[in-house]
Parts: structure tokens; sequence; C-alpha cells
């Protein structure tokens, strides 16, 4: 799935496709002819269902609830309870479920409805009701509507309304006249002047689309990725709501929120609260079945935030009026994170590495006094290991897209230990020159040897973290940077010591290795 598909066809048709899947209803508002209407239809034929269409400014709150009218052959004398009608549309849908087909259900024009009709759209898109019957369970129900400011009526939606959809903005580009200026696309270039049939170009971009598989993932993967992004939006929320003026969910004056929304050129956003961070929850679920990581990463799914929890209400500390602060890119924004820990998830080669790093790290040895305890220092064999292990990850093209694969805190704690091997290397003091000529030249040989493998080891893992693919923060790197600092005063250590020892043993420089230096790269 593309980052940004800003044809306006393949924007309604994946909200679509994610509202099918996530059960979250969609309310499609824009400009009077953006195509809105025709590609729920287009959609629509594309997976099969039959559309069944309410206009919101011409229907009464009857004929969306049915009626209630007296029974048959009943005598005043012998009064009876009334008997409920089903209304027409729903009597279609019924229909269709009989016959083995799928219904959409298409409410145009909502927010020019009053009052009264929208309070029976809510209970019917809440509850999914008409009475005490129940919609089909293969029902979808989509909506859309103009922002109030093109339109006649005076009518706007209702906050309570409206927080029961996903509300996707429809905002024609300039890549979109193609889409609908074309009913002489071809006429000139063709040698008969036929033209193209641009409509039936886009069906077919819809149904390649519709063919992309969902992820294949086996239940109890898919309960562990709907673990990881619950647990993302409830901290993401939990930030926002303990941030000050951002939001206070005890604010219950809703009603007019929308009221001057066409005032501004601003997208319209949906409000939080606990059924639209569920919502949140389910429509991320099912972009992620849908299109994987890429339609978390895509401007729709952007959209789709905005859409269901763009603001976040709280109340003016000096006026006590209700306000809206902008909070869909903290969702978005640690969204990504999710993903990131959802994809590591599904490597199977991610566990064995980490598996690795941490059975190194959290190996026990036997101290002074007999006691286990952690380890504090790399063996010279066990850098070598590290060195392989971290080569073998950085070219293993099973993780090359994925966001920081080993966690930082390992990669950190790894770097500290080798800082500490590094610093306990040699036990000479340099204070004194006697004590370092009396150092064995194969003894300082030897050093050098396990001092280069640090060097080497530091400079891999450094560039592995400095990697763009690989998406590791400032942070880890500036830490890094701070260990490698007092790796290189030890370097500058041993390589006086190198000197010494080779001024009172002439021909010692070719016993032992070059010393290999931490450059100052790491710490651009």
């Amino acid at each position: 799935m593309a980052k940004n598909s800003n044809n306006i066809n393949v924007q309604i048709f994946t909200q679509l496709k994610v509202a099918e899947v996530s059960k979250v209803p969609v309310f499609l508002i824009g400009a009077v002819g953006a195509g809105k209407t025709t590609s729920v239809y287009m959609f629509a034929k594309v997976r099969g269902y039959e559309v069944v269409l309410l206009r919101g400014n011409s229907e009464t709150n009857e004929t969306i609830i049915g009626y209630s009218v007296a029974p048959k052959d009943v005598s005043y004398e012998k009064p009876m309870a009334a008997v409920h009608l089903r209304p027409d549309w729903f009597q279609t849908i019924l229909n269709n479920k009989a016959a083995g087909k799928k219904t959409l259900l298409l409410l145009d024009e909502l927010n020019t409805a009053n009052e009264f009709v929208q309070a029976a759209l809510l209970h019917l898109v809440f509850e999914r009701k008409v009475g005490n019957e129940d919609l089909p369970e293969d029902t979808m129900i989509v909506s859309a509507g103009n922002y109030s400011g093109n339109v006649s009526s005076t009518m706007s939606m209702m906050g309570p309304t409206l927080n029961r959809w996903c509300i996707i903005n429809i905002v024609p580009e300039v890549s979109d006249l193609e889409s609908f200026l074309n009913r002489y696309d071809g006429c000139l270039i063709n040698d008969d002047a036929k033209a193209n049939n641009y409509m039936e170009t886009m069906q077919k971009t819809m149904i390649a689309l519709d063919e992309q598989e969902q992820l294949d993932i086996d239940p109890i993967s898919k309960n562990k990725i709907g673990a990881y992004i619950e647990r993302n939006i409830l901290e993401t929320t939990k930030m926002i709501m303990n941030t000050e003026h951002k939001h206070d969910p005890k604010v219950q004056e809703l009603m007019n929120i929308y009221q001057d929304t066409a005032e501004n050129d601003e997208p319209l956003r949906n409000f939080i609260t606990m059924r639209s961070l569920c919502y949140l929850r389910d429509v991320t679920v099912a972009y992620y079945l849908c299109f994987g990581k890429a339609g978390i990463s895509s401007d729709n799914y952007r959209r789709a935030i905005d859409g269901l929890v763009g603001y976040g209400t709280t109340r003016d500390s000096k006026s006590k009026e209700v306000k809206m602060n902008k909070v869909g890119n903290e969702y978005f924004t640690n969204m990504q994170l999710a993903i990131n820990e959802i994809e590591k998830m599904k490597n199977s080669t991610l566990p064995k590495y980490e598996k690795f790093f941490t059975g190194i790290i959290k190996s026990e040895i036997t101290g002074s006094d007999g006691n286990k305890e952690l380890k504090k220092q790399f063996t010279h064999e066990e850098v070598n290991a590290l060195i392989n292990k971290f080569a073998e990850l950085k070219r293993d093209k099973q993780i090359q897209n994925i966001e920081r694969p080993i966690d930082p805190d390992i990669v950190l704690n790894i770097c500290n230990i080798v800082r500490d091997t590094g610093k306990g290397l040699f036990p000479t003091k340099i204070s004194s020159t006697e004590d370092v000529t009396k150092i064995p030249i194969e003894n300082l040989a030897s050093y050098v040897v396990n001092w280069n493998s640090i060097v080497d080891l530091v400079i891999l893992v450094d560039s592995i973290l400095r990697e763009p693919k690989f998406g590791y923060s400032d942070k880890i790197v500036n830490d890094l940077n701070v260990i490698n600092k007092t790796l290189r005063s030890v370097g500058f250590k041993l390589r006086s010591i190198k000197k010494m020892v080779s001024g009172e043993h002439p021909g010692a420089d070719k016993l032992i290795p070059e010393i290999k230096s931490i450059t100052n790269e790491t710490d651009k």
C-alpha cells in the first residue's frame, strides 16, 4: 500500500475495506460533487454489496425506526397494544439477506438531517437495531455528507451522533481531476477516436487492491497484535490526559462543538471518548491486517486517526468554556513504535539473536566469595562471538526492514560490559615506569590482540546503531559515545605502555601487533 494515496476513489475504497473488517462505521465528508457516493457504489460493486440508500434530509424519524399502528380488526371496546411496522428500507435489507446478498446501508446527507432524524440514526448506527430487530451481521453502514458551509441547510452534526463514526475527510487534489474529467480520455491518441473506459480501469485498480490478501495470522498472534496496539493506545491516552490542556474526560458539553466547523478550512476531526478509543483500536488492527506495516504508515491511516480521536476536549481554566486540542499526531507517532514491535514479533529470526545476546549478558560467573553473580566482563572468546553475531545481524536480509532489531537496552548492556572489559584489560598502572617495563612482551601482545577485538566490536555496534534503516534513536548513539570516550582513554594508555616497553626492549614492535583506535567518527 502506498504511503500517499491521493486518488479519491482509492482513499474511499481503502477506508471502506478497513471499515468492513473493523465493523466501525465510516462517515465520508467533503465538498459537494467530490465523488463520495460514486466511490461507495463502486466499492459495493467490487465487494458484492447491494446498496440501500437513505437520505438524511428526506427522512423522518418514523421512516428510520418504523411505524406503530393499531392492529387490524380491533374495536375500541377491546384495545390492544400497537403493532410495529418495519420501514421499507429495512425490509429490503432482510430480503437481501434471505436471498444470500450482503447490504451496504448508505446514509447520505446525514449532516443536513434534523435532530430527531439524527437521534433515530444514532440508535440505528450504535445499536444496529430497528425497533427490537437486529440488522443482519453482514450489513455495512456508511454515511456521507457535505460540509455544512456549502449547503443551504443550517443543520449541523450533533457531537454525540458524529462520535459514532470514523470521520474521513475527502479533499480533492489536482491529481483527482483526471478521475472526473475523463469522458473523452484517449480520443486524441486512439486511431478510432474511442474513449478509454476510465471507470473500468479504476474498478480494476480497486479489484487489485481488494485482492491484496489479509495477513495470514493465527488467532494467538492476532490477539498479541491486538494487545500491542491496545496497550499503545492506552499509554498514549494516559500521556495525553496527564498533559495540561490536552484532554479532560469529564467534559460533557458536546452537543454543539461542531456548529462552527464550516467557518474555517480545518478538516473535520472526531474527539476522544472511551468508545472512539475502542474504535481506534479496532480500526488499527484492521488496517494492519488488510495492509500490513505500510497501511499503518499511510496517509489514509493518519486521516482515520483524526477522524476517530483527532481532538482532545478540555475546559479553559479561566473562561470554563470547552476547548478542543489536536492530539491525533501523538497517536500516529506512537503507533509506529507499536507496529515496529509487532513486526519484530512476526520475525522468526530476531528471537534467535536476542536469545544469544541475552544469554551472554545474563550468564553467571562465580565471584571471589564463591557466590554466583552476573557477568561483569567478557572473555576474548565472547567478544569474538559477539563480533560474529552482530556482523551476521547486519547482513541478515530477513531483518533489513525492521526498526531497532535488537532492543536498545540489550545493546547498551553489552556496550557497558565491553567498556568494563576494556578498562580491566590489563592490571598494570602507567604511573610506574618500572612496572610497565616488567610486562612480558608476550603478555602485552595478548593484551593488544584482546583490545583490537574490543575495538572491532565497538566499531561494528556503532555502525549498526547509526544505520538509518535500523532507526535507533539519537539517545542510544549518544550513550554509546560516552562509552567510547572511556574506551579511547584505555587505548591511549595501551599505546603509551607499548611505547615504553618498546623503548626498553628493541624489536618489541615487531612482536606486538598494531593497536587499533576507536576513531572520532563515533562522536559525530
